[in-house]
């Protein structure tokens, strides 16, 4: 009795039905608008420490030339730091912008994503994303 009755509640629940939302595709404005919202609520939390010896002092939007610049200060003299470290810190860039779901489809867009840094000794260098 419980089988039989187990396969009626079965046989009355529609099938699941998968929907796929395309991908947004925000004109230029809206994405600008968009992330200069996130540039005024982020500014408003900066500076601040995200590791011991890097501190984020700001972000900026360019809409005209639909550029977005982080800008950090490394608090140390780049000295101290190993061989092979740019590459690291563009590959770190790069999946920072290239795996965000607002960024990257941006990005492939044509939309800047730098990141400067200046360290304590002076040296200052931009990095930017490239997505794949």
């Amino acid at each position: 009795m419980i089988g039989l009755i187990a396969a009626l509640i079965v046989a009355q629940v529609p099938p699941v039905t998968t929907i796929r939302v395309p991908p947004r595709q925000d004109t230029d404005a809206q994405a600008c608008a968009r992330i200069r919202k996130i540039a005024e609520d982020t500014t408003r939390e900066l500076p601040i420490m995200v590791d011991a010896i890097t501190r984020t002092d700001g972000m900026s939007v360019i809409c005209a030339l639909r550029t977005v610049t982080f800008n950090k200060s490394i608090l140390v003299d780049i000295g101290q730091f190993r061989e092979g470290w740019a590459d690291r810190i563009q590959s770190q860039w790069n999946q920072t912008i290239c795996k965000n779901g607002a960024f990257a489809p941006l990005q492939k867009r044509g939309w800047r994503f730098a990141q400067n840094m200046s360290f304590k000794s002076g040296e200052r260098f931009t990095y930017d994303a490239t997505c794949k």
